[in-house]
């Protein structure tokens, strides 16, 4: 459980029965949910490349790598759960950007970036429209990421919502990976459903989806998630 201030202008996480957690410009408090199935498939996943990542930061690195990391993340903090910058480790950063490269089914990058900062996901809009039975959303052309051979940008997704929720205290899946090309940058990519295999032509209009949306360039470079709830349109 965390907590900004004592007087919860800011909570996250869950404390005996309740569970706090940041809705659209409000904080939520709700029921500590009852997770169905804490060792699914992409749990078990997720979990094996924590494994992977805390064995090469320990036994593939050399010191000299490892502290190349540190330093990578004492000069790119990211944004914490509140929205404030926070500073990671260099093993932190190391997993962070690695656990990303796994999942989407990029090789593990011993090296860090040799550029400070973070990268730009280049997202101009998200929508889910009911009429073309499809989702997805715009890439901004010349976003670095999408014009390069190892830069991919990574797309979560929620189940679909009800209309009155602007809430999501679940987990996401991965949707999407849309890989970059060098001199053919995509720009855009969609499809038929959510990741939980929920299809956009069954949901009702007015039904949401909460997006997260993540960069990596070729050298390692994360964005910031883009987190966005979208709301069904015709």
């Amino acid at each position: 459980m965390k907590f900004k201030s004592e007087l919860l202008t800011a909570a996250s996480g869950s404390i005996g029965g309740t569970t706090y957690l940041r809705s659209a410009g409000a904080l939520v408090r709700q029921a500590r949910p009852r997770p169905t199935n804490a060792n699914s498939p992409h749990q078990r996943a997720v979990r094996n490349f924590f494994g992977v990542t805390a064995n090469a930061w320990s036994n593939l690195l050399s010191q000299p790598q490892r502290d190349a990391w540190s330093n990578y993340a004492a000069l790119s903090p990211v944004t914490g759960r509140f929205g404030d910058p926070l500073t990671l480790s260099g093993h932190a950063m190391f997993r962070r950007v690695n656990t990303v490269r796994l999942t989407n089914a990029h090789s593990l990058l011993p090296d860090a970036p040799t550029t400070p900062g973070l990268t730009e996901h280049g997202i101009t809009g998200v929508a889910v429209l009911k009429i073309s039975s499809v989702m997805g959303g715009q890439i901004t052309i010349g976003t670095p990421w999408a014009n390069q051979d190892d830069g991919f940008l990574q797309v979560q997704t929620t189940r679909f919502l009800p209309p009155g929720r602007n809430y999501y205290s679940g987990g996401l899946r991965l949707w999407l990976t849309q890989n970059g090309q060098f001199g053919g940058s995509p720009v855009s990519f969609f499809g038929p459903d959510n990741a939980f295999g929920q299809l956009v032509s069954d949901i009702t209009l007015g039904m949401k989806c909460l997006f997260r949306i993540t960069a990596c360039t070729d050298d390692g470079r994360l964005s910031s998630p883009l987190t966005q709830l979208v709301t069904a349109v015709m």
